[in-house]
């Protein structure tokens, strides 16, 4: 669900760095079709790239970045962490501690390698995401600190294009994010795993393993709901676009192919209520993002919107629950084409999920998009499931009791809001109550 807090937009444009000001390991963290993303081991700011006099916001957002990130070289850098964000504790840092240590950050940038029609295409696509990130502020969607440029910008005229005095410029390279330390689809095969370790197939561990999926579930929930209450659909929701961070939050990443539906014209029908655009559709891109997990309007290149997100979702969740590829025994797209997108096949759901998570996820893939709920019911759905206990929570057969939650310093999930809370068997989270 979106809290009060969570839909506040940044009133200021976002700092604007000269790539001479970061230093980043040689051990590329994630790479794409255009970009690449490095871990950043230290940051410093030089007055001699501060913007012209006339650009007043920005030179106070670098000022305003470099308090932000004070200290960050002597934090991560100079005890050889890079990399390795889960050994950093606060009480180690070598900032004040009455300072909140700066988040550990990681630089996006388009690859130099590619050839100049692809690197505009990287570089566009770098703008939107930085565009969109900027107007989001979401525990469960990565947030952006800064953007910059290189100095491969000779020219002054050229140059005075990086210190437009717009929210941020309109050509940059790189863009500086949260790092995270893995993606869902790697959590998912470290499930896989786990559960077959002999010691942790007592129903009481399993159970609460089961309990760990469910609350990533409801965080990308929670994540997709808040992005569509803004009006962008992602458009390629996978677990490889799906991270934790260091307090091992989930992070919805990667907006290169996020569209903003409420500035486009384009209505084809609207089925929804009046100022309700879920159910709108748009002559959009078809066949973007992934295959496997791409709507069937998408693929078949008909009119879209917010809904397709949906239905990806409930691919990524089918397999989040089963740890299995979604339809893993259709390899060849041609075969996916007629038999998922085309056909209707789907999985068939047993009793290893629960009934309502059942209904839930036919809903959601369905190819019928008035059939599939909106990201707020799908969010709500979620938050009714944590409120009511084991019997619709948990698969036939598991049960997670009040002793378990105990053993575990956990209270049960009743009427709960996620906090996190270090376990000596895994990362999960803590739940706490809303009554008075």
């Amino acid at each position: 669900m979106i809290s009060d807090g969570a839909s506040a937009e940044r009133d200021y444009p976002l700092a604007l760095l000269n790539n001479n000001e970061i230093g980043v390991i040689e051990k590329i963290l994630g790479s794409g079709g255009f970009c690449e993303v490095s871990a950043v081991c230290w940051i410093k700011l030089n007055p001699q790239h501060d913007p012209p006099l006339v650009s007043t916001p920005l030179k106070n957002t670098r000022e305003r970045f470099g308090k932000m990130f004070h200290g960050y070289t002597e934090i991560y850098h100079s005890h050889g962490n890079i990399g390795h964000s889960a050994d950093i504790k606060d009480g180690q840092s070598l900032a004040s501690s009455s300072q909140k240590p700066p988040p550990r950050v990681a630089l996006k940038k388009v690859k130099t390698t590619l050839m100049k029609d692809r690197h505009q295409i990287g570089t566009r696509d770098l703008l939107l995401e930085a565009s969109v990130l900027r107007k989001c502020s979401h525990p469960n969607i990565i947030s952006i600190y800064a953007v910059g440029y290189d100095d491969k910008v000779e020219d002054e005229e050229e140059k005075e294009e990086y210190f437009d005095s717009s929210m941020f410029p309109q050509r940059i390279n790189f863009i500086m994010i949260d790092q995270l330390n893995c993606t869902l689809r790697k959590k998912i095969s470290e499930w896989k795993a786990n559960k077959g370790v002999k010691w942790m197939k007592s129903k009481k561990t399993l159970g609460y393993l089961w309990f760990e999926r469910m609350m990533v579930i409801k965080q990308i929930a929670d994540a997709i709901e808040y992005l569509h209450s803004k009006g962008f659909v992602h458009r390629d929701v996978t677990p490889d676009n799906i991270g934790f961070a260091d307090d091992n939050f989930v992070k919805l990443f990667d907006f290169g192919l996020v569209k903003n539906i409420r500035r486009n014209n384009d209505t084809i029908t609207d089925h929804g209520s009046l100022g309700d655009c879920n159910d709108q559709v748009f002559d959009l891109t078809s066949n973007t993002g992934t295959l496997r997990y791409m709507s069937p309007e998408v693929a078949l290149g008909m009119p879209y919107g917010l809904k397709t997100d949906i239905y990806s979702f409930a691919v990524v969740i089918y397999e989040i629950l089963k740890m299995s590829k979604f339809c893993r025994r259709i390899i060849e797209p041609s075969m996916f084409t007629r038999m998922v997108i085309k056909g209707d096949f789907r999985p068939t759901l047993d009793n290893s999920i629960p009934p309502r998570m059942q209904d839930l996820l036919r809903r959601m893939w369905s190819s019928d998009i008035s059939v599939r709920p909106s990201s707020k019911q799908v969010a709500e759905s979620m938050e009714e499931l944590f409120s009511e206990g084991d019997e619709h929570l948990l698969p036939t057969g598991q049960n997670v009791s009040i002793d378990t939650f105990e053993s575990f310093d956990l209270e049960p999930p009743s009427r709960c809001n996620i906090k996190q809370v270090i376990c000596p068997m895994r990362v999960f989270h803590k739940v706490e109550s809303n009554r008075q």
